[in-house]
This record gives C-alpha cells, sequence and structure tokens, in this order.
C-alpha cells in the first residue's frame, strides 16, 4: 500500500492563492483548498489554526508580492505616479488578488489615514517631497489625496470592465497630482508671505 504524500504548508499557501486568483476569497474553503491541492481537510488544520490563520498567512504573502510588483522600478517623469499607475496594472492584471487584499473582510490595508502614517506612506511621501520641494506634511496631503483617486480607478478596473485606457488612466492622475501640487505650493507660498507681514 502506498504512503500517502506528506502535505506541506507550502502547497496549501500554493493552492489557496490559485482559489483565490480564479475563484475569489469567498470561494477559499476549507473543502475546495483539499479539493485543489488533492487532500483531505486534516492537513490543512494540522498546519494552520483554522481557516482565519490560513487566510492571514496567505494575505501576508500576497500583500508582498503586490508591494514587490508595484515598486519596481520605474521610469516615470513623477515615481510616485508610476507608483500609482503599477497599482492599477496589478488591480487589472490580478483583480482577484486587488480585492481580496483591499476589498475584502480580510484586508488590513483599507484606511488611507492609516496608511500615509505606515512605512509605505513615508516612504511615498518623502518620494513627492524629492519631486516637488514641498514640505514633508504638504507631500503627505499631495500623497493622501492622489492615492484616493488611484485606489478609486484600480477598485473600479478590479470590480467592473472599464474601457479607460492607460494613456487616460496617466492623464486622470498627472493632472490630479498637478493640481494638489499646486494648490500646496500656494498655500505654502501664503503662509511664508503671512509669517513676512
Amino acid at each position: 500500500m502506498s504512503a500517502k504524500p506528506i502535505i506541506e504548508r507550502e502547497t496549501l499557501i500554493e493552492g489557496s492563492i490559485k482559489i483565490i486568483k480564479k475563484q475569489g476569497i469567498e470561494n477559499l474553503s476549507a473543502r475546495n483548498l483539499a479539493k485543489e491541492v488533492g487532500c483531505s481537510t486534516q492537513p490543512i488544520f494540522r498546519l494552520f489554526k483554522n481557516m482565519e490563520d490560513l487566510k492571514m498567512t496567505v494575505y501576508d504573502i500576497v500583500y508582498d508580492f503586490h508591494n514587490k510588483y508595484i515598486n519596481k522600478e520605474n521610469n516615470h517623469q513623477v515615481p510616485f505616479i508610476g507608483v500609482g499607475l503599477s497599482y492599477i496594472k496589478f488591480a487589472k492584471k490580478e483583480k482577484n488578488l486587488f480585492k481580496f487584499l483591499f476589498m475584502s473582510s480580510a484586508s488590513k490595508n483599507n484606511n488611507i489615514l492609516d496608511m500615509a502614517e505606515n512605512e509605505s506612506g513615508r516612504k511615498y511621501a518623502e518620494m513627492i517631497q524629492k519631486s516637488t520641494g514641498l514640505s514633508f506634511s504638504a507631500s503627505k496631503q499631495i500623497y493622501i489625496n492622489t492615492w484616493l483617486i488611484i485606489h478609486g480607478i484600480a477598485s473600479m478596473i478590479a470590480t467592473t470592465n472599464s474601457e479607460l485606457s492607460d494613456e487616460e488612466i496617466e492623464n486622470i492622475i498627472f493632472d490630479a497630482f498637478k493640481g494638489y501640487r499646486q494648490v500646496s505650493m500656494n498655500k505654502e507660498l501664503n503662509n511664508r508671505y503671512k509669517k513676512n507681514m
């Protein structure tokens, strides 16, 4: 009698990601995962506390993959906009993974104000500060305002059959960025003027 193959954590994680990519997070269950990897449900609950533990493990791995995808080097004249365009491309290419990360009950990253305070948010604000010469607080506000538009477009693309072209998307984001940058420049100039009066 041949021994049953030993199921590893990695096999269950890879199987979970396949299910999410193809069918969405709502279809990730112990039964569906067992069927995907060809085992009983027993190894799932031997290797993970419960399905929630498995989902959180998968979430962290997918989020890391997403971060590497959007932060790869880009040649955009405004690097922050390049990051935003990569974020939208990820939503277009990996609709179900995007929904899992940012539009599901599993999401750990759905508050833009919290995101602005974490390491990535500070990095993006510094990126904006470097390209605009504005203060860090003004750059952080530009990040928040522009990211709301970027996330809105990405969410629309992930959930609909949006027909916006890459060029149209870039123009919308670039125009918004320039508008917020101009508002911030005007505020900083007004503040300097008032201080010198």
